[in-house]
């Protein structure tokens, strides 16, 4: 399933990606502000990911789906935590398993880090 998440993201197939996603996702990172330098939590709600996901925007960069890597970190009967590793991103991931299948409630991402 969190391989299903990543690949649509970068195919900007919204439906799928709506099934992934619990109602009530969060997606998060650290940013910083380019002006003042003061760090905060950017966060995303389904909704966004979703119309995200329909306008294009992970289809631009389509090539950063190359050698993604999933990781399951723990199952503990309804829930579950994973990370998912692209050339662009980084996502901890927080599942839950209800009525509609295992789907996405929390995601925490960053970038990878850069080499040199």
């Amino acid at each position: 399933m969190v391989a299903r998440y990543i690949g649509r993201w970068y195919a900007g197939d919204h439906a799928t990606m709506a099934a992934c996603l619990h109602p009530g996702l969060l997606k998060r990172r650290i940013c910083t502000d380019r002006e003042g330098g003061i760090e905060y939590l950017n966060a995303l709600h389904r909704d966004e990911m979703v119309a995200a996901t329909e306008a294009g925007i992970g289809v631009r960069r389509a090539a950063a789906f190359e050698g993604v890597r999933v990781e399951v970190l723990a199952i503990d009967g309804r829930i579950a935590s994973a990370t998912a590793t692209c050339a662009e991103w980084i996502d901890h991931l927080h599942l839950v398993r209800d009525e509609a299948g295992w789907r996405i409630v929390h995601a925490l991402y960053t970038a990878p880090p850069r080499t040199p």
